[in-house]
């Protein structure tokens, strides 16, 4: 027995990875399935924190800081989402490396602690620091373990797994926001928002007990894969991702506040319309992709798009509670189903499964600039010239995200619609 041989149990331990019962994915299965439902939780946290962010912007706009601009209270939600994803850069390859179980207890004491921060805060840079880089950086914990993993376990269902475990993001906005409104017209702020930090210790408590890493990695992985950028497909994919996140989430952010000032919905019902986004969300998450495992996700991620692009550009003719909650069932539908192909898609533009996790880190970088950007400058254009530019602005975005789509498909498989890519 060689010295690499006998050091081999310890490094599995040290990394806690499960070795693979046979080299073939499962595709199904106890143990397969429930790995969603872990995914699930993690997605309900990471994502349904953001999802809900719409909910603080009007409190903190309506009731904590009145006279800030929209694009400063922006700046809160769209930090605590650009580390979400930017750490993905270091939380992917980490994820290969097999230090999955502690990046899941790392992110999980890192959201918790700093949601009941968020309780105590009554100043903006306290918010900044609580809400935006606490919290922010444990949901980059959570994000690519969470759906990286599920490439380990399914092939053929891939992207049904995926959009059932990212559709989490949206039932986590639903309660998220739906605890918060509640608690926070009876009980206050401040219990409200301890509410939310119990909520997620629970439910993170139910991925920690059943996911399970299942390959070992052969070797240590770099950081970075820049050569993936000599790619052309990947290249492009990856810019259309930073547009896409720099106008997908606008609505997210502002419907609610856009419902109150038009006089569309009372104060007390307008978080209704951000739940509807979510609600609509979750049905966008699993549909298009049951289609995209029979199609391929670029033909299911195109006109999805290209969709979402011209709701926003119909939102400005919102005008009435009927066509708002339309709009947000419409818009959450389609625009959900672009955040939960995503992964799908960085799968099928990846060589081997042992890189996934460092291409979806790369990539989610430049989704992390446009979250970062897109709301702040969304709130200065509010505030210079109005809605009808936020909304223009978030239709553009989206639609040269759709252009991005279909050069990198073109690329990639050619314009013909019947390959499945």
């Amino acid at each position: 027995m060689t010295h690499a041989d006998e050091r081999r149990p310890l490094l599995e331990a040290q990394h806690d990875v499960v070795k693979p019962d046979h080299p073939t994915i499962p595709d199904g299965g106890i143990k397969a399935w429930s790995q969603v439902i872990g995914s699930f939780f993690l997605m309900f946290n990471c994502w349904g924190i953001v999802n809900c962010y719409g909910s603080f912007q009007a409190y903190y706009k309506t009731v904590l800081f009145p006279d800030a601009s929209p694009a400063a209270i922006s700046w809160i939600g769209s930090l605590q989402a650009f580390l979400l994803i930017f750490i993905s850069v270091l939380t992917g390859p980490a994820y290969d490396a097999g230090y999955f179980r502690a990046l899941i207890v790392t992110g999980t004491a890192l959201m918790a602690f700093g949601t009941l921060m968020v309780s105590f805060c009554s100043q903006y840079w306290q918010l900044l620091f609580a809400q935006a880089l606490c919290t922010g950086l444990g949901a980059g914990c959570l994000f690519v373990p969470g759906v990286a993993i599920l490439s380990t376990y399914f092939k053929k269902n891939a992207s049904l797994a995926t959009g059932i475990a990212t559709s989490g993001g949206s039932v986590g906005g639903i309660v998220y926001s739906a605890i918060f409104k509640q608690f926070e017209l009876s009980l206050g702020f401040a219990t409200s928002v301890r509410l939310l930090a119990l909520v997620m210790l629970l439910t993170q408590s139910i991925a920690l007990l059943t996911m399970r890493v299942r390959l070992v990695p052969a070797t240590r992985r770099a950081y970075l894969q820049l050569s993936a950028f000599k790619e052309i497909p990947y290249a492009i994919y990856s810019g259309g991702v930073l547009f896409a996140f720099m106008g997908m989430y606008i609505p997210f952010f502002f419907v609610q506040n856009y419902a109150i000032e038009h006089n569309i919905l009372h104060p007390a019902t307008a978080s209704y319309a951000l739940i509807t986004l979510n609600l609509a969300s979750l049905l966008g998450r699993i549909i298009p992709n049951m289609l995209a495992d029979r199609t391929g996700p670029f033909n299911i991620l195109i006109p999805c798009s290209l969709t979402t692009a011209l709701l926003a550009f119909v939102w400005i003719r919102v005008k009435t509670a009927e066509t708002l909650f339309v709009f947000c069932s419409l818009y959450g539908f389609f625009s959900g189903a672009f955040v939960s192909l995503s992964p799908t898609t960085v799968v099928s533009l990846s060589p081997d499964l042992g890189v996934v996790g460092v291409r979806m880190g790369m990539s989610f970088v430049f989704a992390a600039i446009g979250l970062l950007t897109g709301n702040p400058i969304a709130g200065a254009i509010l505030k210079a010239i109005g809605w009808p530019a936020l909304q223009a602005f978030c239709g553009s975005c989206v639609g040269l995200s759709m252009l991005a789509m279909v050069a990198a498909r073109i690329v990639k498989a050619g314009p013909s619609l019947r390959v499945k890519v």
